[in-house]
């Protein structure tokens, strides 16, 4: 299970639209297909860190996927 940013979870606590997205990285432990994940976009990678935009339910499932390590929301 992935370790999401308690920041990260404010932010989408405070959030009242589903389809705000929130800024944040995203370490993984092998190759990552922004495809697999509706609602998420990447934006950039440096190695196994992408810096990454999602709607709170696309968050939730990165959550459970066994390639995500962490994340952490941008500042």
């Amino acid at each position: 299970m992935a370790h999401i940013d308690p920041r990260l979870e404010c932010m989408m606590e405070d959030s009242t639209d589903p389809s705000d997205t929130f800024p944040f990285l995203m370490k993984v432990r092998e190759h990552f297909d922004a495809q697999d994940i509706p609602g998420l976009t990447i934006s950039s990678k440096l190695g196994n860190i992408y810096a990454c935009r999602a709607t709170s339910e696309a968050i939730e499932k990165l959550r459970t996927d066994k390639r995500v390590i962490s994340t952490e929301a941008s500042r």
